[in-house]
């Protein structure tokens, strides 16, 4: 009785309903704060966490009826979950979801319908879910990729357009080893060219080309330079430290290096792997600018066998597979000192045979 005639006194000294409704809040925090429920609740019967917090039977009921608020009937639904009543169950969440439009009571239902093998309900509610969710949605991804739904599916009917959420699909998909179903998420990424999503793109394109995925490495590399410099990368020169040689320049289609003299007889200077047609005959065109000894010290290997030497500026090749490399080799002729001095090497590309023709003319 003492509570209640606290709360009489200081009701009976507001003379406005403004001033009612601050006095009625105040009350209110303080009973909360001490832990007087009883009395919260009979100053305020719809007092939504008081009703969960004391818990009796009739309060969630209450609760739930009380506003939009969802906890009240999530809690209801888990409830009736583990007594077994699983449409009672959700048809709790899914008034939840109605009241209220965040992303709790949606969640929460979908983990409730992934639990009962709910598939085809996951994904059709998964989509409207990651639409208002800022935070991080791999969680809600991952539960859509667990319903056996492909990757492509998933991508085209719940995921956002945000880079945000497609950048945590694509880091889903390779932590779930799915990278060879990533590239129509990878593509829009690389569009996107957001400086944060370089060294995932980069390093998805580098398991590519370990996958053997040429059409796919092919795709992903013509979008990678708007990142700027490829420093290495997938199908970019690879250097290859050698003693007595330094690397000026290796771009994608000038090299430079410099010559000591010192350098081994035979030295593996750059590799670089390259996405071909197999059925297609090439033309290797490379010009090597320097003096006589530097340009015959240029070899070129062609998938492991010798295509040609720096003294020829058009090399015929034979694809013969999708994913083939071009090495760079400075070789001391016999009978010949070691080259030194300044290597430059421009207009290195490679050219199907029809189009080198035509080029030609």
């Amino acid at each position: 009785m003492e509570d209640k005639k606290i709360v009489f006194v200081l009701v009976a000294i507001c003379l406005t309903e403004g001033v009612l409704s601050s006095a009625r809040s105040a009350v209110a925090a303080a009973l909360w704060k001490s832990g007087r429920l009883n009395t919260l609740l009979w100053l305020l019967p719809d007092h939504v966490e008081g009703r969960l917090e004391r818990g009796e039977p009739g309060d969630r009921e209450r609760a739930a009826a009380a506003g939009p608020q969802s906890k009240a009937l999530i809690e209801m639904a888990l409830e009736a979950e583990r007594r077994g009543d699983l449409a009672g169950a959700r048809r709790h969440l899914e008034e939840a979801a109605r009241r209220d439009a965040t992303f709790l009571p949606r969640w929460t239902l979908i983990n409730f319908l992934m639990r009962h093998g709910q598939s085809r309900d996951v994904l059709s509610r998964a989509a409207p879910a990651a639409a208002i969710y800022e935070g991080d949605l791999s969680g809600l991804f991952d539960l859509c990729l667990r319903t056996g739904a492909s990757p492509d599916q998933i991508y085209r009917t719940i995921v956002p357009a945000r880079p945000k959420a497609q950048r945590e699909f694509l880091q889903l998909l390779i932590r779930r080893g799915k990278q060879l179903d990533s590239l129509p998420v990878a593509l829009r990424l690389a569009d996107l060219a957001q400086p944060n999503d370089r060294d995932l793109l980069f390093d998805l394109c580098d398991q590519l080309l370990t996958a053997g995925e040429g059409l796919k490495v092919a795709q992903l590399w013509k979008r990678l330079p708007r990142f700027g410099r490829t420093e290495g990368r997938c199908l970019d020169w690879k250097q290859q430290a050698v003693e007595g040689i330094v690397m000026i320049e290796a771009g994608e289609a000038v090299v430079r290096l410099e010559l000591s003299g010192r350098q081994p007889d035979s030295a593996v200077v750059l590799r670089r792997t390259l996405v071909v047609d197999p059925t297609h005959r090439y033309h290797l065109r490379a010009l090597a600018n320097g003096e006589d000894t530097i340009k015959s010290a240029v070899e070129w290997v062609w998938n492991g066998a010798v295509a040609g030497t720096g003294d020829q500026s058009d090399i015929e090749v034979d694809a013969k597979r999708e994913i083939s490399e071009l090495t760079l080799v400075i070789r001391r002729r016999p009978g010949q000192r070691a080259a030194e001095g300044t290597l430059e090497i421009t207009n290195i590309r490679l050219e199907p045979k029809a189009a080198a023709l035509a080029s030609a003319r």
